[in-house]
């Protein structure tokens, strides 16, 4: 579903709902390589929702992506603490994406 404007003007619209926190912990499946310091998150970076969503929130984006690439670094897994992150990132984007598959392909 897109938004009802101009097409230059209008955001993607993801048509799936937004997952609860449990939801997420079951499918998220490769959302965090958005967030690992390598040529794969680098080019997950480059897709339309990653990018929308940091020019609609860049300094608050762009921190939470900053601590979750560090904590990838560190601990190269998702850990408890990282997922409340995970999932902040994941609602920040979500209306950028056009489906959840998108962000978790």
């Amino acid at each position: 579903m897109k938004c009802p404007v101009k097409e230059e003007f209008s955001i993607v619209a993801n048509k799936d709902p937004v997952l609860t926190p449990d939801e997420f912990q079951k499918c998220q499946n490769n959302f965090r390589l958005f967030f690992t310091s390598n040529f794969i998150g680098e080019m997950y970076r480059r897709s339309e929702a990653y990018t929308l969503c940091l020019e609609a929130h860049p300094e608050r984006f762009l921190k939470l992506s900053s601590e979750l690439r560090r904590m990838y670094v560190v601990n190269h897994t998702c850990i408890p603490e990282d997922s409340l992150k995970l999932y902040e990132a994941y609602e920040m984007m979500h209306p950028y994406a056009e489906s959840n598959r998108d962000l978790f392909r």
